[in-house]
């Protein structure tokens, strides 16, 4: 995939997104925040990834966990930092 992107922040998380993509990623979940605009905008130009907003981490999390239980995949989760992350944990 090409990059034209001026912001180094964007363009590493654009590699790193397209890189999960080669790997097999077809789906991430999102809880947005203002931390991880850089990683939201990665996914949502990938055309290969399918992306889902949640408000709420707890929610995002567990509609992971039943996309992959249902899809034999895995489901990626997007959040702000801080204890965002401990929402996750079902």
């Amino acid at each position: 995939m090409t990059h034209d992107i001026s912001n180094r922040n964007l363009l590493w998380t654009q590699t790193f997104i397209d890189e999960l993509v080669r790997c097999g990623l077809q789906a991430v979940c999102i809880a947005p925040g203002s931390r991880s605009t850089p990683l939201v905008m990665a996914c949502v130009r990938n055309p290969y990834l399918k992306v889902y907003s949640h408000i709420d981490e707890r929610s995002a999390a567990f509609f992971a966990l039943g996309l992959a239980q249902a899809t034999g995949r895995p489901a990626a989760l997007i959040c702000s930092s801080g204890t965002a992350t401990a929402n996750f944990h079902p």
